[in-house]
This record gives structure tokens, sequence and C-alpha cells, in this order.
């Protein structure tokens, strides 16, 4: 929802990929020739907790969505937001643009988030 309109078919795609490739690591690790024996399968289940912890430890670093702000009626802080994440300069004319659709579709009562 916050990467631009050009990446965002590629950061999709990108996400499936590394979801599937997970599953599979995880099928591998829990062959008897990895970690699924009585000694390996404490080990296998705690490995979830390392990317879980890192996203918790990341999460303050995270910045809302500029479409739940306009949703939310607070259009100065969805640009802002969109300012953030675009790296550009408030009164660039993608920003401007993308920030008209989100206004307009929230004020034609489509579902944006």
């Amino acid at each position: 929802e916050v990467s631009p309109a050009h990446l965002r078919g590629a950061l999709g795609t990108a996400n499936q990929l590394a979801l599937g490739l997970g599953m599979l690591a995880a099928q591998l690790l829990g062959l008897p020739a990895g970690l699924g024996t009585l000694q390996g399968w404490p080990v296998l289940l705690g490995l979830p907790a390392l990317p879980a912890l890192l996203q918790l430890l990341f999460q303050p670093l995270l910045l809302e969505s500029p479409r739940w702000y306009v949703v939310m009626g607070n259009d100065i802080m969805a640009e802002e937001m969109l300012v953030q994440l675009r790296d550009r300069p408030p009164d660039d004319l993608e920003v401007q643009e993308e920030l008209y659709c989100m206004l307009e579709a929230a004020r034609r009562g489509h579902d944006l988030l």
C-alpha cells in the first residue's frame, strides 16, 4: 500500500516468492536429516521467533499509511507521510497527484483500506 505504483506488482510478487521459499525451507528443515529429530524439534519450533523479534524491534521505525490518514480525515498527515515515503518535496507533482487520487477515492466512498 505504501509502495510506489510502478513497484507494487514486483513487490507483491517478491513477497509471495519469499513466502513460498520460506515454506519450502521449513519443510526441508523438518525432515529427519534436518531438525526433524527428537533433539532438533525445539530448535525448529524456536526459529520463527527470530524474525518475529526483529519485526517487534523495528516496528517503531515504520511509517503510517497515507491512505489510513485519508480515511481518518487527516489530509495534512497523509501528505506528510507521502512526502516522507516518496522522499520528494511537498509540492512535487507525483506526490500531489497520488494524494489527490486518495482524497477523491475517499470522497466517492471507495474502500481505501
